[in-house]
């Protein structure tokens, strides 16, 4: 069992990297290479909201697995929802100083960083509807659902590389952002469509 969990985490990972950097190899490709600058530096800005949620998950990961494996649903769910609130205000917060912040960084740029300011909102929006969805990813891994996340993480997987390969070389960067915000927002709606499918809400009428 451990195992194969492990092989399931190992190939999500894989995964994830081909997802975050198939957008920055195609841009490359495509001779732009300013481009390629400024979206790996808004890449590397909005990834800052990433740490909220890394650092709730650290701590409310084995609670999830202790009440899951308990049937403490009514706990559960409580915790999920608790937790998603922190995440979202947190995430709203850290998105809004972002925002005022980063027109202040590109002053300090050259103007082919001009665009930096929109391509970071665009991005944005993908790394709020990681936080607003809540800790679904970790739920799936943490109540023995990681198989049905491995095929999801795929299936967001191909359709990154997909989309990447038809939109970058006629839309450049503007395509990129879309495209990893779009695919980061149905990965985390497809995950929390499973975790409340698949695990009973005992509050839920």
């Amino acid at each position: 069992e451990l195992f194969r969990l492990n092989n399931n985490l190992l190939l999500i990972a894989l995964a994830a990297v081909v997802t975050q950097q198939v957008s920055t190899l195609v841009l490359g490709s495509s001779n732009l290479i300013t481009d390629v600058a400024v979206f790996s530096l808004a890449v590397k800005i909005t990834a800052l909201l990433g740490f909220v949620i890394i650092a709730i998950n650290s701590i409310t990961a084995p609670q999830y697995a202790q009440l899951f494996s308990n049937n403490q649903l009514t706990e559960f769910w409580a915790l999920f929802k608790q937790s998603r609130k922190i995440l979202t205000i947190s995430g709203l917060l850290l998105a809004i100083v972002l925002m005022v912040l980063t027109p202040v960084v590109t002053s300090f740029l050259d103007n082919g960083y001009s665009n930096l300011p929109l391509i970071v909102a665009i991005l944005l929006v993908g790394q709020l509807a990681n936080l607003m969805t809540g800790s679904v990813v970790n739920i799936l891994v943490m109540t023995n659902h990681d198989a049905i996340h491995r095929k999801n993480t795929f299936f967001i997987s191909l359709l990154n590389v997909v989309l990447v390969i038809t939109f970058i070389p006629m839309f450049g960067i503007i395509a990129a952002a879309v495209i990893m915000s779009l695919t980061m927002l149905v990965k985390n709606l497809v995950s929390l469509y499973y975790v409340q499918r698949l695990i009973d809400n005992p509050g839920k009428a």
